[in-house]
């Protein structure tokens, strides 16, 4: 409901002559990851031709605008403008096109450099001209001067150059002039990327299947190098898998048909909701569920299943399917919610309703959609239950949120998740400012649960204060003003 986002997917095909219509399909199929821009790189006779701009995949990589593309070998990919402006000259892939044959090479990439200050005052210092504000500026720079000094021909130790001097989240694909494919996942592994035997790297499982079912897809690991070309497929451990996986991945972020190394999006979902539901002593027996749509619903039919309660899934309507309201004002984010959202008041109206969504970060959309549920649909009472732990800090490793005096919980409690929940207390002050009758957020030792891993092999920064990378830690330790005590693991 709140929005998160997440900065961008990549995509990458090769040794096949419809990569230009495959990686296309691919980009569609992940434009939830982005939806600011999109775009498409291909190599043909020792050069780059690129289609991009401002908008959906599905808007931009259109059969007319890929006319003329014909390559074995593409990259693709959707942007969200996590670090810099919606400049259409940000879209992605970039081309560093050198004077210097052996440096020329198409790339993009998603996540974000926490050290990208350091980065940019180094740049400095080395006298570089730096023609962007964001980060993939800064990244390209990392990557050529490891490609100076190692060549093209040993990808290998250029990203060991790159994890090197770059702290927080990137994954990689990079198209070479001959049509090498390459993608490259960081050590930490914080986001996930796939592959196929055949030449075929994207963000997310599904999104490789549904274009190309037969495909066996498996991922990329922490550390991983992927080089697709005339010698064959390589898989080259580059670093030792220092694993922080990104639990939002699994809470909001994939397809809820994904898999997230081996572990399904839908599966941990289905066990947040169950959860809740095993928590919730508060809501009135025989409550109805309402998920907020979309990504909730998984969370929202468990729910309801584990209690016996109804569930009633059309009661919220979605009437602008892929539009976001987190890049907003506050004024225009409550405007968007009111036109995106379809409230049926012949289901809701003088029930008890259970709503259940994914995570509560500044309130606003909550609040109109609370308001419109009691003055449009008629409900007599709603208990909310989040499907994530009280957001109580800022990312710095690719996801979209606000600053810290802009969260809702932040506003009234200052302290750390010691035991996974907040405060009684807290919860009514919450509950209070939103007009629900009980609010619930499902506790931090729940997360590794749902998910099934251990909690050391995940990045939950943002719901611990307890950084994964030395810069993370020192930028959140800066933003308090004072040093967070560390959640035991």
């Amino acid at each position: 409901m709140e929005q998160l986002h997440h900065e961008c997917a990549v995509i990458g095909v090769t040794g096949r002559e419809d990569a230009v219509q495959v990686a296309a399909r691919i980009a569609q199929e992940l434009d939830h990851r982005g939806g600011c821009a999109s775009g498409l790189t291909v190599a043909h006779n020792g050069a780059f031709k690129t289609v991009k701009e401002n908008g959906h995949a599905a808007e931009v990589l259109t059969p007319r605008r890929l006319t003329g593309l014909r390559a074995a070998s593409a990259i693709a990919h959707d942007r969200y403008a996590t670090a810099g402006p919606e400049d259409p000259s940000l879209a992605q892939p970039e081309v560093h096109r050198s004077r210097v044959p052996g440096e020329r090479f198409a790339f993009g990439w998603n996540g974000t450099l926490a050290n990208a200050e350091d980065l940019r005052n180094d740049e400095r210092e080395r006298g570089t001209i730096l023609r962007t504000t964001g980060d993939t500026e800064l990244l390209k720079l990392q990557m050529l001067r490891g490609i100076q000094q190692h060549t093209v021909h040993d990808l290998a130790a250029v990203f060991g150059e790159v994890e090197a001097r770059v702290d927080g989240a990137f994954n990689v694909v990079m198209l070479l002039p001959d049509g090498t494919l390459a993608a490259y996942r960081d050590k930490q592994g914080r986001h996930p990327l796939n592959c196929t035997e055949d030449g075929i790297v994207a963000s997310e499982d599904t999104a490789i299947r549904a274009v190309v079912p037969s495909a066996h897809v498996i991922p990329v690991k922490p550390g991983e190098l992927f080089v697709a070309g005339r010698d064959g497929v390589q898989h080259i451990q580059v670093m030792p898998p220092d694993p922080r996986r990104c639990f939002f991945e699994w809470e909001y972020f994939s397809d809820w048909q994904s898999n997230f190394d081996d572990r399904s999006v839908g599966t941990a979902r289905q066990a947040s909701g169950r959860i809740l539901a095993l928590l919730d002593t508060l809501s009135p027996e025989g409550s109805i569920v309402v998920p907020v749509p979309d990504s909730a619903r998984k969370g929202a039919e468990a729910f309801a299943h584990q209690k016996g309660w109804p569930f009633i899934g059309e009661g919220i309507e979605n009437l602008l399917p892929g539009q976001r309201t987190f890049t907003a004002t506050d004024p225009e984010r409550t405007e968007k919610a009111r036109r995106k959202y379809g409230i049926h008041r012949a289901v809701l109206q003088g029930k008890s309703i259970v709503l259940v969504d994914d995570s509560l970060v500044r309130g606003t959309t909550m609040r109109e959609l609370i308001r419109r549920l009691r003055s449009e649909g008629g409900v007599a009472q709603i208990h909310l239950r989040l499907a994530s732990p009280p957001i109580l800090s800022p990312c710095f490793y690719g996801i979209d949120f606000p600053e810290i005096r802009e969260l809702i919980v932040r506003h009234n409690f200052n302290g750390t998740l010691r035991s996974g929940t907040l405060p009684p207390e807290v919860l009514r002050i919450i509950a209070a400012r939103l007009g629900v009758d009980s609010i619930q957020f499902l506790p931090v030792e729940a997360i590794p649960l749902a998910i099934g891993c251990e909690i050391k092999s995940l990045c939950m920064a943002c719901v611990t204060g307890q950084y994964p990378t030395p810069c993370g830690q020192r930028r959140a330790d800066s933003a308090e003003g004072r040093i967070l005590p560390v959640l035991g693991s």
